[in-house]
């Protein structure tokens, strides 16, 4: 079964096109939107991982049903990964990969480009994620962004 249905409101925000469709969302307009949460870093030269707090990352739908993410981090910089491709696990969970480029400065120092190896995972509901990306620099590093809050630890 098929049933389409599509609202045109000419006046509404220089007009607005409002389309319902039967079925599920595709994958990469499901988990479209924007996280908040932390990061934690593991380099050759740190002996602990360094985690940033107040970090973000956007997941916009392309019209191939890829997706475009970007993380912006106080700590690393902006990366962005422009088409990363989309696997639906049979747990309803979304498995992310890709490559792309991260920009980032270091100590002050003017941004570079570093060439980015992409892999995360969404929860089904979108409560949760992970997203890996892992340059080559520092010996090898790895910056994980999280959802929520970071751990609190001992001092």
């Amino acid at each position: 079964k098929r049933a389409e249905l599509t609202f045109t409101l000419p006046a509404v925000m220089g007009g607005t096109t409002i389309a319902f469709n039967l079925g599920s969302a595709p994958a990469n307009l499901y988990i479209a939107g924007n996280f908040s949460g932390y990061s934690s870093a593991v380099f050759a030269y740190s002996p602990t991982p360094i985690v940033t707090e107040k970090e973000s990352l956007t997941i916009s739908a392309n019209d191939d049903e890829t997706v475009h993410v970007v993380f912006e981090s106080n700590q690393w910089g902006t990366t962005t990964i422009t088409n990363a491709e989309i696997t639906t696990a049979e747990n309803g969970s979304f498995s992310l990969s890709g490559t792309g480029v991260s920009l980032m400065g270091m100590h002050g120092s003017e941004a570079k480009e570093y060439a980015c190896q992409f892999t995360g995972i969404i929860t089904a509901d979108k409560s949760g994620a992970d997203m890996s990306f892992i340059l080559s620099v520092m010996g090898g590093t790895t910056i994980t962004f999280h959802v929520g809050e970071a751990p609190q630890t001992e001092v």
